[in-house]
């Protein structure tokens, strides 16, 4: 097989989160399993590949799904798309796109889809949107659930250099600083209680008023520790493993690779209620509602109370590792090849 594996979301390119992790971890096993697979060289694309894997379904893409289907190129599709939006909402922007002259977002977003033969949602959440608000069937949809690095299991730590004498059981939270993560909704829900939290990851070049807001709001907090971007594995393992609790009350995630590391590496959970995030760790975690300053500061306190348990780190070591997704991503990628085949256009 010779695989080509595409992404662009534009926001992300200065400041990597979960949609890169994810294309990066998929690549690196697919390359250890002897699969011919690298990113598609925008200089010099080859035309004689196999497959072309876009991760993503921004509207920025529509192009070039149509462009490699035209080109005889099957096409795969992470959407990477979990949306808050109401079912009447979509029903709207629909009904807008087929009266207006022009082509819209939902059009060029819905050409991805189109031009796709496969697409892997990560979740049965994500595969009823898709069908409920692009018509995409059903059976042109294989769930591959997203995935943590095996890795953080055994890997060594090494702390950061700026965490400085930050007390092992504090609050973290790892993610770009951005209206969407709540940072500073955590920290108001987390004033007076003598907590220390400590916050890990790259400023959004998209929300400038948010990371300003958030510096201005930790200005004077000797309880609040920022350590800025924080990519190392080794380093996040520590954090992970002398953390008490990884609070991300997100206006949305699916669901949040950042929870999943944290669990793995034994720390207890705490995220904002969404479809996707019950479908992956059910009643293993705490719950708030991402909005509500007092229900973020019930469930964190919740969340201290229980009793520590291996049950998060086991199901999320039997259920969702990077190795175990991308044994099934191959299988995908051959039956897909195979249907390929058998039909002729091979």
């Amino acid at each position: 097989m010779k695989i080509r594996l595409f992404q662009f979301f534009a926001p992300t390119l200065w400041s990597h989160g979960g949609g890169e992790i994810y294309l990066r971890e998929v690549l690196r096993r697919l390359q250890r399993r002897g699969v011919d697979a690298q990113f598609l060289n925008l200089f010099e694309p080859e035309r004689d590949i196999d497959l072309l894997h876009v991760f993503g379904s921004t509207h920025e893409l529509a192009a070039l799904t149509s462009t490699a289907n035209r080109l005889g190129m099957m096409v795969v599709n992470s959407p990477i798309i979990f949306s808050s939006k109401s079912r009447l909402a979509w029903i709207g922007l629909r009904l807008l796109d087929s009266i207006v002259p022009v082509p819209t977002v939902f059009r060029y977003r819905a050409e991805v889809y189109q031009h796709s033969h496969l697409l892997l949602p990560s979740s049965d959440a994500m595969a009823l949107q898709l069908n409920q608000n692009f018509g995409v069937s059903f059976d042109r949809m294989r769930v591959l659930p997203l995935g943590v690095d095996e890795e953080y299991l055994e890997l060594a730590e090494e702390p950061p250099e700026t965490i400085g004498n930050v007390a092992d059981g504090f609050i973290l939270q790892v993610g770009r600083i951005s209206r969407r993560k709540g940072q500073v909704r955590l920290i108001e829900a987390l004033e007076g209680t003598g907590l220390h939290v400590v916050f890990a990851g790259p400023q959004d070049p998209d929300d400038q008023a948010t990371y300003d807001l958030f510096r201005k709001t930790i200005a004077g907090k000797n309880w609040v520790h920022y350590l800025g971007p924080v990519y190392k594995k080794a380093q996040l393992v520590w954090l992970y493993r002398h953390a008490r609790l990884h609070v991300l009350p997100s206006e949305g995630e699916f669901p949040g690779l950042v929870s999943l590391e944290a669990g793995l590496c034994g720390c207890g959970v705490v995220s904002g209620d969404a479809p996707e995030v019950r479908e992956y760790f059910g009643d293993r975690i705490d719950y708030c509602d991402p909005f509500d300053v007092a229900s973020i500061r019930s469930s964190v306190q919740a969340a201290l109370a229980r009793k520590r348990t291996t049950e998060l780190r086991d199901h999320i070591n039997q259920n969702y590792t990077w190795n175990a997704v991308v044994d099934s991503l191959i299988q995908h990628y051959q039956a897909l090849l195979g249907d390929k085949t058998k039909s002729g256009n091979k």
